[in-house]
């Protein structure tokens, strides 16, 4: 009988191990070389692509394994990019990407445009706001979603895009046929840049991309030739961007040698000092900063770092955390974003 037991036993321990139901681990203890643990990791996934009860990609496994490991970091700011999450990403920094130039919105189950940007395809079609696109490629657009709606608008420049448009007092639809071509969204709208009266500007900056000094010193110009004496900065609820960006805006109103931001990170060449290096271009003007709850990263820094001028809001500080995204050898367009580091701006500011 116990001879009989123990051949039961046996068979049950080699079925389990023939089945994967259990994984023994070799020379797996944590004190490992890195070796060891990744011939231990490759096993492991060998033995699930295997073995598991559903049949799984080895390159989703991975994309798995990548996931799981970034959520053990418990740090929101480090992320994997995947391709899409990416060009998203460069297009936020970068402010262009390829299309119609159409600002939209879903209302009533259908596309509605809610603008069209400023020397656009578009705009210059005359496509108008409120017009419902209806159709598009001679596909009905009826209860499309805006994500949906956005990537199909979208595409390579110099490709047609044929759009069918109902507008309001018009019984017939309008058909456009719209060449896409690379777009640049402004971080400073020219719709938003004003005289206030006849002393006072205001120039609004969402988000901080790669022509934002530019842009803003553009614009602080052009409302100077209009009789501009003073200044409202607005930064409510920027998002912020681009680390040299922040730096390059704040350089604007600066005198030399004044602090603007320092980064802290563990990695050579992460920690930086940003100061001040050219003249104001406009040392008598006055600034009002406006901040709110929803202004963060380099809009922090340019609020922080101009902070001995006026101010208008609640009081708050200013300390957070900097990205640096590295390329992905494997799949290209992917990237990943740890956090590399803290940023301390020059000091506390109001919102």
């Amino acid at each position: 009988m116990i001879r009989h037991k123990g051949s039961v036993a046996a068979v049950v321990v080699l079925a389990a191990l023939v089945s994967g139901g259990w994984f023994l681990q070799r020379e797996t203890e944590p004190a490992g070389s890195v070796y060891q643990q990744a011939r231990l990791f490759d096993d492991v996934l060998a033995h699930v692509a295997d073995y598991y009860v559903d049949s799984l990609d080895e390159r989703q496994l991975y994309q798995m394994a990548i996931d799981g490991m970034l959520d053990q970091l418990k740090d929101p700011y480090s992320v994997f990019l995947r391709p899409d999450d990416f060009r998203q990403l460069s297009e936020a920094t970068t402010g262009n990407y390829s299309g119609l130039g159409i600002q939209i919105d879903v209302r009533g189950g259908w596309i509605t445009v809610v603008a069209p940007l400023p020397d656009t395809p578009a705009e210059r079609a005359g496509v108008q706001t409120g017009d419902r696109i209806v159709a598009l490629d001679g596909k009905s657009t009826e209860g499309w979603k805006q994500d949906s709606a956005v990537k199909a608008l979208r595409g390579p420049a110099g490709t047609v895009a044929e759009l069918q448009i109902r507008r309001a007092g018009i019984d017939k639809p309008i058909i456009y046929k719209l060449t896409r071509a690379t777009i640049h969204i402004r971080s400073v709208d020219p719709r938003l840049t004003m005289m206030l009266d006849n002393r006072v500007g205001y120039i609004a900056l969402n988000p901080v991309s790669e022509s934002s000094a530019r842009e803003v010193a553009q614009a602080v110009d052009t409302l100077l030739k209009q009789g501009m004496k003073s200044l409202i900065f607005d930064l409510r609820q920027n998002p912020g961007g681009l680390l040299d960006q922040g730096v390059a805006v704040s350089d604007l109103f600066l005198d030399p040698g004044e602090p603007i931001v320092e980064t802290r990170g563990r990695a050579p060449g992460s920690s930086h000092e940003f100061s001040d290096a050219k003249p104001q271009q406009w040392p008598h003007l006055p600034i009002v900063v406006i901040v709110n709850g929803g202004s963060a990263s380099a809009a922090e820094i340019i609020a922080g770092a101009l902070q001995a001028r006026c101010w208008s809001g609640r009081r708050r500080s200013a300390r957070g955390w900097c990205n640096r995204s590295g390329g992905s050898r494997p799949k290209p367009g992917s990237s990943s974003r740890p956090r590399a580091g803290t940023r301390r701006v020059a000091g506390r500011f109001n919102e």
